[in-house]
């Protein structure tokens, strides 16, 4: 408990930290296909907080790593559904040390599973997650090897070029706060709205102290203090 008004905070680190020194840390860089560069040899942090939702779907959203071509890796479940933690205040944020980020990984984004909430019920917060190309060359996350079930589509993802309905654009970035539109859009159903996911995301350069213990899964609910707001601090451990 670190004091103060109220906020919960469930820390995961992704471990592995290297910790050289003399450089100051640059943050990550939004780019013009919706993703954020990443710095060769530099950890980052993100701390995603979800607005708004104006959907039927109880959509799931997270974070993924994409290689040089562009293609997701890795990646993680920041809100099962993110109805469940509307309104600003209610924060995750996730730390990477420079050894967590997966090998080959270039870029970070964002990805949403359209009703994901509803149709992977033991879908739990905080999942790592991979990505594969389904038999209609679709990208698909999967959770424990199996895919997590998506409605219409597998996901929609901040760079349109990944996205299952010929390179619609499925998410807006407006300094920070990405919207996401949750309806196929190659069938004419999409309203293009782009008020179903509203999440405030911020990305930072992070550097983890040395601990000197490995595999640090701190799942806390630590007290942050300060204004009443909950934060899910994923820490990804290793740490050197």
């Amino acid at each position: 408990d670190h004091g103060g008004g109220g906020g919960h905070g469930d820390d995961h680190d992704h471990g592995n930290d290297d910790h050289g020194g003399g450089n100051q840390p640059t943050p990550p860089e939004l780019l013009p296909n919706g993703n954020y560069s990443l710095t060769p040899g530099q950890g980052f942090s993100i701390t995603v907080d979800s607005i708004d939702s104006s959907a039927g779907y109880n959509n799931s959203f997270g974070h993924y790593f994409a290689d040089s071509n562009g293609n997701p890796i890795a990646g993680s479940i920041d809100f099962t559904n993110v109805k469940d933690s509307l309104g600003v205040g209610d924060a995750v944020t996730i730390n990477y040390g420079a050894g967590d980020i997966p090998h080959g990984a270039v870029t970070v984004g964002f990805f949403i599973v359209p009703n994901g909430g509803s149709l992977n019920p033991l879908l739990p917060e905080g999942a790592d997650v991979t990505f594969s190309l389904n038999n209609q060359s679709q990208w698909t996350v999967n959770y424990n090897g199996q895919p997590i079930n998506g409605e219409q589509a597998p996901a929609y993802f901040s760079d349109p070029n990944l996205n299952p309905d010929g390179a619609f654009d499925h998410s807006h970035n407006n300094a920070g706060q990405i919207s996401f539109e949750d309806l196929f859009g190659g069938s004419g159903t999409s309203d293009r709205d782009f008020n179903d996911v509203v999440v405030n995301v911020k990305l930072d350069a992070y550097t983890a102290p040395d601990t000197g213990h490995g595999d640090d899964h701190d799942h806390g609910n630590d007290d942050h203090g300060g204004g009443g707001g909950h934060g899910d601090d994923h820490d990804h451990g290793n740490d050197d």
